[in-house]
């Protein structure tokens, strides 16, 4: 599998595309000195799309120009096959971008594409949080959740939220009000910081609150 990430995709003028990468070096060094950063179309879905993509999307839904469906074809040509991509935005309002890539053929990346994503969401918060810890011993976020625990109505709501349950779901499964569960999502996204159940599910994996 080859990856990269870039916390900037939304900087046209960047001209390194990644913060890490394996993708082949022959070809990250003949992407870099032909400039396909400003017009890779992965790229640039990714600046403007709040989903996860396929590259093969991309090819179906799109009408690439003649020299974006050439850097398709060459990162084919240079192993990166069946590629998708991932795109997340933090509250702060930075945009990070992940892109994936198998090296063997046959692979379908929809199958896929859903754990990616939370794999992706996971290991951003990670991330930040273990940059949090270096910059100061205890993390003021922590210390919140110290405070205001989510209850364990909360935690069996967020449970359910991680098998994809939605709120009406998990209205039927608790046997209360679908208005029940919003109360208990607002509450829930205010303890965490968060408007996101994917991200407060992350969060609270993250910080020992449920267990998958």
């Amino acid at each position: 599998m080859y990856s990269s990430v870039s916390n900037d995709i939304e900087n046209h003028h960047n001209k390194t595309p990644c913060l890490a990468r394996n993708y082949p070096e022959d070809w990250m060094k003949h992407y870099v000195e032909n400039g396909y950063i400003q017009i890779d179309p992965v790229r640039r879905r990714g600046c403007y799309s709040a989903e996860p993509f396929t590259w093969q999307s991309l090819k179906d839904q799109f009408k690439l120009s003649k020299k974006q469906a050439i850097i398709m074809s060459m990162a084919e040509e240079a192993g990166l096959h069946d590629g998708i991509g991932i795109p997340y935005r933090t509250q702060n309002g930075e945009t990070i971008g992940v892109g994936m890539a198998s090296s063997v053929k046959g692979v379908n990346p929809e199958e896929h594409i859903g754990k990616l994503y939370m794999l992706t969401s996971h290991f951003h918060f990670m991330y930040q949080l273990l940059l949090e810890k270096e910059r100061i011993k205890t993390s003021e976020h922590i210390i919140d959740i110290a405070l205001t625990p989510l209850t364990t109505r909360e935690q069996d709501v967020l449970l359910w939220c991680m098998h994809g349950k939605s709120n009406w779901d998990i209205a039927m499964i608790l046997n209360v009000s679908e208005h029940c569960i919003d109360f208990h999502m607002r509450n829930i996204f205010k303890k965490l910081n968060t408007n996101s159940r994917l991200t407060a599910v992350v969060k609270a994996i993250g910080l020992g609150l449920i267990k998958p």
